[in-house]
């Protein structure tokens, strides 16, 4: 199964709800599928597959209890986060890379 299909195969199948997203509520449309994925020894994962103003999203979760509303969330969180720090380690390579000024007696 290809899941980025679902988005056109199964597309009458998906919810729109509003959701918590960056710190504000946003209307997004998700598909929730709980699905045995592996190699082997399979695992059910829960997929929720979201479309959000023109971006198209694959979001994961071992924690079958996640709502498809808290998974969302929960990933705009994470995405947020890690902006933050590509943001701050950009920042500190560029102190970094500053000469040291000399101090005059």
């Amino acid at each position: 199964m290809k899941l980025k299909e679902l988005f056109h195969s199964r597309a009458a199948e998906f919810q729109t709800d509003t959701v918590m997203m960056y710190g504000r509520k946003e209307t997004a449309q998700y598909l929730c599928l709980d699905l045995l994925w592996g190699q082997g020894l399979y695992q059910e994962l829960r997929f929720v597959l979201v479309k959000y103003k023109s971006k198209l999203s694959i979001l994961v979760s071992t924690d079958l209890t996640l709502t498809p509303e808290d998974i969302i969330s929960l990933y705009a969180h994470r995405f947020k986060i890690e902006c933050t720090f590509r943001e701050m380690k950009q920042v500190s390579l560029f102190f970094a890379c500053l000469p040291k000024t000399r101090r005059i007696p």
